[in-house]
């Protein structure tokens, strides 16, 4: 009797092999619903200016987002575990995206263009926004 193996064992390893066994199943069926979904997928809507499409566009754009950050962090928009507003270095920051625009008016890509105008304009909007809360 010291020789016989317990009937556990046997049946952990046929728990095993039934797992494995719908595991594989599961997988097949996956692959055949990802299948059908490609075979009827459309292209999912191109990416507005603002949005993060997973591309971090040119540096020119990377340097945009950055100034537009650094406006809205000035602004008290964003959130840093502290609220603090400084209406002075926030309008620094748009004046200097106006300087690129000027600098680099007829040098850009329409993209660029575009994607600078889109951040000047919300810049300079969510300041005046947030200056007329603090006066009224």
């Amino acid at each position: 009797m010291a020789d016989e193996k317990p009937s556990l064992i046997q049946i952990d390893d046929d728990w095993k092999a039934q797992a494995q066994a719908e595991k594989q199943k599961l997988a097949e069926a996956a692959k055949a619903k990802d299948a059908a979904k490609a075979k009827t997928a459309t292209p999912p809507p191109a990416a507005t200016p603002t949005e993060d499409a997973g591309d971090d566009g040119t540096p020119f754009d990377q340097l945009v987002r950055t100034v537009l950050t650094q406006t809205m962090l000035y602004l008290g928009m964003l959130r840093t575990g502290r609220a603090t507003t400084d209406y002075d270095a926030a309008k620094r920051q748009i004046d200097m995206l106006g300087v690129l625009k000027d600098k680099t008016a007829g040098n850009l890509t329409a993209d660029e263009t575009s994607n600078l105008d889109i951040a000047l304009h919300e810049a300079r909007s969510r300041y005046v926004s947030a200056v007329s809360q603090t006066i009224i």
